[in-house]
């Protein structure tokens, strides 16, 4: 699976976890987290 670093805003999702997770919402929230820690980690 292909990560992609994103800087989140609020509210904001990763597209492909969205579209993996459609009927789960719970997954795409944590993904959405967990991608945006990493891209803090990564750039700090």
């Amino acid at each position: 699976m292909q990560i992609r670093m994103l800087v989140l805003t609020d509210g904001q999702l990763v597209a492909d976890a969205n579209i993996m997770n459609r009927n789960r919402p719970e997954q795409v929230l944590l993904t959405g987290w967990l991608s945006m820690a990493t891209t803090l980690a990564h750039f700090s």
